[in-house]
């Protein structure tokens, strides 16, 4: 307890006697070590250092050369937030963003969103991806599902095959309804070593370096792990996972749900209406998940739970403003400018129906919503269907 204690205090780590016995008993277990042990053994001080090793770090040991794919609003965050552990961090912007570009490199601040928030010394942005893409260790995805498959297949000459892609786009391709992992293999080749990122997470508090936390899926878990290790600090701590499916469908299709609350919420219904969309929706998005092979443990954690009640009621959803807009009238076009933003939510519910179809799977809710937005009914009416649908059990064991 007492190493335990010192090597906390060395790291700078908050330290109290309830915190040293919970440290101590993880470390224990972990390692399967006697709790009775008088002295310390080879083993037990492995254990020990092997433990702090794993203790998010603001500085990075070993820098790398980081890339970004996109320099929108996310990509922007998570730029800053892997610039603050010390990395080079390299944005590829496209070569229409030249204006954003170069401001990126002479004032530090990012003109095309939060042009008035000062970014880290260390990033610098680039229109030309081989220079980008040269010497990386890393690469971080942050370009629109939609247009994710053409601008892979525009770079993939210059990513390294053995370096890491960590993809934080969310949706269903409309035209061929895959989800970024199939994306990514389609154009990046089977063996190529993937993540994806997901999670309570909006853009402008990464970059106010308000604590975060989200979640790496990854069918290899030494990937996911080795990426967890090069991005997570004390703002932006990272948890791991292999269950890719299921953080694809809860974070691609809380968007959908999203847009439901703000449109129940524009129509000026409150807490009781909101709360039971967000709940019979969410049973929806669990039979999809469940059905595309997710696991059920994903849609309590921060990529299912957790991205779902930040995007419904965090109040800096495009989503759910999105659907606040067409509750006042506005049509999708004059929402869409509104908000200012893409809106992932609209092209994923079309997909989300048509992949329910596929799978057999029947998801009321989710389709009224996919109703409403292609024009089939009005936003009160949505409200309506999914409250006078036949009466039925809640779980049918």
């Amino acid at each position: 307890a007492s190493i335990l204690e010192d090597m906390a205090k060395e790291a700078g780590l908050p330290w109290t006697p309830k915190l040293a016995a919970h440290t101590q008993k993880t470390v224990l277990s972990a390692y399967n070590l006697p709790e009775d042990a008088t002295s310390i053994s080879y083993a037990e001080m492995t254990a020990v250092v092997h433990h702090f090793r794993r203790v998010p770090r603001a500085i990075a040991q070993e820098p790398i050369k980081v890339a970004i794919l996109g320099g929108g609003a996310f990509g922007t965050a998570l730029a800053s937030a892997v610039a603050r552990r010390g990395h080079d961090v390299v944005v590829l912007m496209r070569n229409e963003e030249l204006e954003h570009v170069e401001a990126i490199n002479k004032t530090h601040k990012n003109t095309m969103c939060f042009g008035d928030i000062e970014l880290p010394e260390n990033i610098r942005a680039t229109t030309d991806a081989e220079q980008a893409l040269e010497g990386v260790k890393l690469i971080i995805h942050a370009i629109p599902v939609q247009f994710s498959l053409g601008y892979l297949n525009s770079i993939k000459q210059y990513i390294p095959p053995t370096v890491p892609v960590v993809s934080t786009s969310k949706g269903i391709s409309s035209r061929t309804l895959e989800f970024m992992n199939e994306v990514m293999t389609s154009a990046l080749g089977p063996d190529h070593p993937t993540a994806f990122m997901s999670g309570p997470s909006f853009a402008k508090g990464i970059l106010l370096s308000e604590p975060t936390t989200v979640s790496l899926a990854s069918a290899k878990m030494d990937v996911a792990r080795d990426v967890q290790m090069l991005v997570s600090s004390p703002t932006f701590r990272t948890y791991t996972t292999s269950d890719v499916a299921g953080m694809e469908v809860t974070g691609s299709l809380k968007n959908v749900l999203a847009i439901a609350v703000g449109v129940v919420d524009g129509l000026g219904m409150g807490p009781n209406t909101q709360c039971g969309f967000v709940t019979r929706g969410w049973k929806d998005i669990y039979a999809l998940a469940k059905a595309h092979g997710g696991s059920d443990v994903s849609m309590i954690g921060l990529a299912g739970m957790g991205d779902l009640i930040l995007t419904c009621y965090g109040g800096m959803s495009r989503n759910n403003k999105f659907g606040q807009c067409l509750a006042k009238g506005e049509t999708k076009e004059e929402a869409i400018k509104s908000v200012g933003q893409i809106v992932e939510g609209l092209p994923t519910a079309g997909a989300a129906i048509r992949l329910a179809e596929k799978l057999n799977v029947d998801v009321p809710v989710l389709s009224a919503v996919n109703e409403m937005l292609e024009g089939r009914l009005s936003a009160m009416d949505m409200v309506n269907f999914v409250m006078t649908m036949p009466l039925e059990d809640e779980f049918v064991c």
